[in-house]
């Protein structure tokens, strides 16, 4: 949902229209929460907090309410990969 100011010399942003390729700047500020950590892994909550339990996904960097960069994410389950072919 977009902000809508009074002023009408404010400039309306809103991330709904953001143009869907965003440089890598903006991909390494984006945050996922856990809806969106589930839907990235494919997981019930449930097999998402025993996989962390495990050590099987990244900590948050946001304690609450939790959030996971996406980069962050991104690195760790390719770190993981490689270290997975490595052996």
């Amino acid at each position: 949902m977009c902000a809508v100011f009074a002023n009408p010399n404010w400039k309306l942003e809103c991330n709904m229209t953001k143009n869907v390729n965003q440089n890598s700047e903006d991909k390494d500020k984006e945050f996922l929460k856990i809806n969106d950590m589930l839907k990235k892994l494919g997981v019930t909550r449930t097999q998402f907090w025993r996989m962390r339990k495990a050590g099987e996904v990244p900590l948050p960097v946001i304690k609450n309410p939790q959030m996971w960069l996406a980069s962050k994410v991104t690195e760790f389950y390719e770190n993981r990969a490689s270290k997975q072919q490595s052996s």
